[in-house]
């Protein structure tokens, strides 16, 4: 009878420990979720500042060489 107790109070211990970490990996998840949610909102807008950047690089470039080519003539 004692090692039936015993077992039943493992049982009963394993199945608590197990409640908590679903509940633990749930959270977790929802960590995730929302840090990948944040993630993408703060790069949509890099996105369109590296855009930006490259437009100001070309017409950087371009100014260059309309200059080279004006000293040229």
């Amino acid at each position: 009878m004692k090692e039936y107790n015993h077992l039943k109070e493992s049982v009963f211990q394993y199945e608590k420990e197990k409640t908590k970490s679903s509940v633990v990996v749930r959270q977790l998840q929802r960590e995730v979720a929302d840090s990948l949610k944040k993630l993408t909102m703060l790069e949509s807008p890099l996105e369109g500042t590296s855009h930006c950047h490259i437009d100001v690089d070309k017409t950087q470039a371009s100014k260059k060489k309309l200059f080279q080519v004006e000293s040229q003539i």
